[in-house]
């Protein structure tokens, strides 16, 4: 039975392996044909290894896989071109596009991976040059911002964050890059507006280094020692932008519009920059131009689960080759220190930054003129970073930072005089004077240390409630700025300049500024019509230097929070609609306020000196002087507000993306000094030291002037700002690999103040010795900036090539529009009192004022000037590149006669230079491995 049972299975089982093996021969090329195999290998461009679990996405589909400890990957897919993207914690996502795979074939691919931000995709990378895939040709953000990379600040050889910024639309090209002059951006042309309110106006950006805000709120370095030549300071102005290397950012955002009320204490922009963080290549980096010489090295790596990230920086500039002892030295370093715990749902960042410089003057010590000067201030920056993530729709921020900077300037010049009779009191009376007489070195020193501590905390939650979406921003930030130390150190019997009634200024002695601040938004998202849209509706509360509540605030028009330099409410809008698909409308509105710089509020103590007659009888005949001490408490000095309009529509045409946007802004009630009249007596002494007689003096001559450079501050600046601005784009042209950009702006600037201020004293023949009363001028500018652009990309070639044509079409200015000639009045200080006259009146006393000319000119410099530059950047291998540029390539100075006759340029002349850099970490590599039990990195 057994037998006569296995048989018939033995039987049936052959002849279904035969028909098997048929269905298979027929089958199995059919099948081979329809499907082939795509294997590649992932590694990392930089060292050349392999790089394991790296997640490799078929695009279009859901088919993915992580490459093995070779990095190798393989997918069997059937004929067709396909594309693949590459994801890897610490590397760029990278695509490759158009891969061919056919059937019966094995497809091999080499792909290469760059340190860098895993939510970005890069093109391609020229030796350490890292270039990202083109940006969405629609803005992103409500409010106008620009977005520069650190592609293309390395492409353009920038040095220091001013190079930067010079492509922005509506900043003028009109100093070579470098380092040998102070460096500022006006945004918007605010650097056009001229007088007090221009200064405010670049005070008024705000600059950002990892959440680090380089305040200038407390500068008092202005003064004797610090204003000449190379040495210049920026005393309530905006900082010195030469003072950030260019070498060690990964981007900059530059905000023109309404900001988020995230950020306050400012009026005309946020700059906010980001340094390297992460993983990074070891390069080195060395950069050469006429003017700048500089080497850069950095990197980053992973010890013991604590992310490193360091940078090196040194900077010289040598403004006379033919001059000994006239250069600018940079040194910078900076360290980055980054953890991650609970699944990366906590990060800590700490960041260690010192910068110093040396900014030297010494002419020839042969030269009996001779005056030398340095300015070595150093500056050290902490920043400390939380951010915690309690759940995946709400997120926690503690960002604490440090600003320390210690002053040291110096100046020596030679100062010539006649016979004079000095003194050194610094409290009002009458002294013994001392005889000066001839020439003498005049040295002042300023050395102090000034400190910015800022504190923010910030709580987001995203949620959904009736059918619309919200983003929350809720909190509140503190700011202290103070200075310490010797402050301005002379000697007053030798004062700078040859000025008597100079006094050495400490720094211990003026006050602290305190900035607190509470913010709310909401960003509410939805859809209209199936359009998306978004509406963000927010407010800032600035108190600056605050001291109690006043609950009366709530009901009146009082601030709710009484503070010595001005509490501010400012509201913020912003919305976006798309109209339909490639089309979308932008609108904002919001106000913005700033803190009076230190410099206004403390100004130091006013001293004036008057040499006395002295006919006491001999021995006590000596010379006399006396001092007079004048305090301006300008401690409740207010702050400003500044109101913004903007909008903006923008189209996508295909592949072309344009973006117009209209714009408005004004400041009022900006702080102006004004002069105060000073009446004091010379007198004759018979009887000296014996001063409470009052018979012991008599007066013989009385003396007016007014306080010169301190004084007393009222609020009647202002300045508007309007124009427009649009932005062109283009796609990559794969077939010539090229992007093309044309940007315009128009800027119209007006500034000046409201109501009348006092003139010098002036000796009337009809009223004797008084002071007139004239109206404020206003000053208006406005300019009409294009920039055009190519960028050719050359994959093959390792190669990018830049063309950039500045052309201004359009640049006038006037600085003084009809000018009032008539005193408003004048103060007579004999009867204490300020009389208001008539026009006619004026004319009758002599007081109508002539203006020059050429103030009432309308400047026009010719509108036919072009700038040409280019820049090129070519792979030397995998791991080097070297970078070129030519700026003013056509060595046109664009000439013209100005309205006194003389020859001015617009252009530089002809400036090139040139970098290479060269990553170090195969050779790094090779060097480790040399070692027993060396491991590679």
């Amino acid at each position: 039975m057994m037998t006569r049972s296995i048989r018939p299975n033995r039987a049936l089982t052959a002849t279904v392996c035969l028909l098997c093996a048929a269905v298979l021969a027929l089958t199995g090329p059919a099948a081979a044909q329809r499907k082939g195999r795509l294997a590649g290998n992932v590694v990392n461009k930089i060292t050349d290894q392999p790089i394991e679990g790296a997640l490799v996405a078929i695009q279009g589909t859901t088919t993915s896989t992580l490459t093995d400890r070779q990095g190798r990957f393989h997918f069997d897919l059937p004929e067709g071109k396909y594309g693949i993207t590459i994801f890897k914690e610490d590397f760029f996502s990278t695509n490759y596009l158009d891969i061919p795979v056919r059937s019966g074939r094995v497809t091999t691919y080499r792909c290469e991976m760059v340190y860098g931000d895993p939510t970005q995709n890069i093109f391609f990378s020229i030796g350490g040059i890292t270039v990202l895939d083109q940006r969405p040709l629609l803005p992103e953000e409500i409010e106008t911002t620009h977005h520069i990379s650190s592609a293309e600040i390395e492409h353009q050889l920038s040095t220091n964050l001013g190079d930067i910024l010079t492509i922005l639309p509506g900043v003028e090209r009109s100093a070579p890059p470098g380092l040998s002059k102070k460096t500022q951006v006006g945004l918007r042309g605010a650097g056009d507006i001229g007088g007090t309110e221009q200064t405010l106006a670049l005070f008024g950006t705000k600059v950002i280094i990892d959440d680090i805000t380089l305040s200038n709120n407390a500068n008092l370095q202005r003064g004797t020692g610090t204003t000449y030549g190379g040495t210049s300071q920026t005393t309530g102005s905006q900082v010195d932008l030469r003072t950030i290397p260019a070498d060690n950012i990964h981007s900059v955002t530059v905000i023109t519009g309404v900001p988020s009320v995230e950020y306050g204490d400012l009026t005309t922009g946020l700059i906010k920059v980001e340094t390297k963080a992460g993983r990074q290549p070891h390069r080195l980096k060395i950069k050469s131009n006429p003017d700048t010489k500089e080497g850069n090295f950095n990197g980053g790596v992973f010890l013991g689960g604590t992310g490193l990230t360091y940078n090196a920086n040194l900077a010289f500039s040598e403004r006379d080759i033919r001059r000994d002892g006239d250069e600018y030295y940079r040194y910078n370093a900076q360290l980055t220190t980054r953890n991650r715990f609970m699944g990366d749902r906590l990060s800590l960042l700490n960041r260690f930054n010192y910068t110093g410089v040396s900014d030297e003057q010494n002419v020839d010590v042969k030269d009996p003129l001779s005056i030398e000067q340095y300015n070595r201030d150093k500056r050290f920056l902490y920043g400390h970073s939380v951010e915690y993530r309690p759940t995946a729709d709400t997120r926690i921020e503690w960002t604490g930072s440090i600003n320390y900077t210690r002053r040291d300037s110096y100046l020596q010049r030679l100062t010539g005089a006649d016979v004079r009779i000095l003194t050194d009191a610094t409290e009002p009376g009458t002294y013994p004077g001392v005889f000066g007489a001839g020439a003498y070195l005049a040295r002042t020193w300023t050395k102090g240390e000034e400190r910015n501590i800022n504190a923010k905390l910030n709580f987001r939650w995203n949620f959904g409630a009736a059918r619309f979406d919200h983003a929350l921003l809720a909190g509140g930030e503190y700011t202290y700025d103070d200075n310490r130390g010797q402050g301005k150190i002379f000697d007053p019997l030798l004062p700078p300049g040859g000025n008597p009634g100079q006094r050495p200024l400490p720094y211990d002695a003026s006050p602290a500024l305190k900035n607190a601040s509470l913010y709310f938004e909401d960003e509410i998202s939805g859809a209209l019509r199936l359009r998306p849209w978004s509406v963000n509706l927010g407010f800032r509360y600035e108190m600056y230097t605050p001291e109690s509540l006043n609950l009366a605030g709530l009901f009146g028009d009082e601030d709710f929070v009484s503070a010595k330099n001005g509490a501010f409410f400012n509201p913020r809008v912003r919305m976006r609609l798309e109209l339909d698909r490639d089309t979308q409308v932008r609108l904002s509105w919001g106000k913005s306020s700033k803190m009076p710089p230190l410099t206004n509020i403390f100004q130091g103590p006013l001293y004036i000196d008057v040499v006395e007659d002295n006919r006491t009888p001999a021995p006590d005949s000596i010379p006399l002087i006396s001092t007079y001490v004048w305090n301006f408490d300008n401690t409740y000095l207010k702050g400003y507000q500044n109101e913004k309009i903007e909008g903006s529509l923008d189209r996508k045409l295909g592949p072309v993306g344009l973006s117009l946007t209209g714009f408005w802004t004004q400041s009022k009630e900006m702080p102006r000094m004004r002069n105060y009249p000073i009446t004091l007596y010379r007198y004759r002494w018979t009887d000296w030291p014996n001063q409470d007689d009052p018979d012991a003096r008599s007066a013989i001559d009385t003396i007016y002037t007014e306080a010169s450079g301190k004084g007393f501050y009222d609020y009647p600046g202002w300045y508007r700002n309007w124009g427009f601005e649009f932005q062109l784009r283009t796609q990559r042209i794969e077939r010539l690999s090229t992007v093309f950009r044309v940007s315009g702006s128009y800027n119209r600037n007006r500034g000046g103040a409201e109501g009348t201020y006092m003139s010098s004293v002036r000796n009337n023949r009809e009223l004797g010795h008084i002071y007139p009363l004239y109206f404020h001028t206003e000053r208006w500018s406005q300019r009409v900036l294009m920039n055009y652009s190519a960028e050719w990309l050359i994959k093959r070639l390792g190669m990018w090539v830049t063309f950039f044509v500045q052309q201004t079409m359009y640049d006038w200015n006037q600085s003084s529009v009809d000018p009032v000639t008539y005193a408003a009045g004048y103060y007579d200080p004999r009867l204490n009192q300020t009389v208001y006259i008539t026009p006619e009146r004026s004319a009758e006393l002599g007081l109508d004022r002539t203006y020059d000319d050429l103030s009432l000119l309308v400047r026009k410099r010719p509108n036919d000037r072009f700038l040409f530059n280019i820049n090129v950047s070519k792979s030397l291998g995998r791991n080097a590149e070297v970078s070129m540029f030519v700026h003013n390539v056509l060595d046109d100075p664009a000439y013209y006669v100005d309205e006194q006759g003389f020859y001015r340029s617009r252009n530089h002349s002809i400036f090139y230079g040139i970098e290479f850099s060269v990553i170090l970490d195969p050779l790094l590599q090779k060097a480790r491995s040399g070692f027993p039990g060396g491991a590679r990195l």
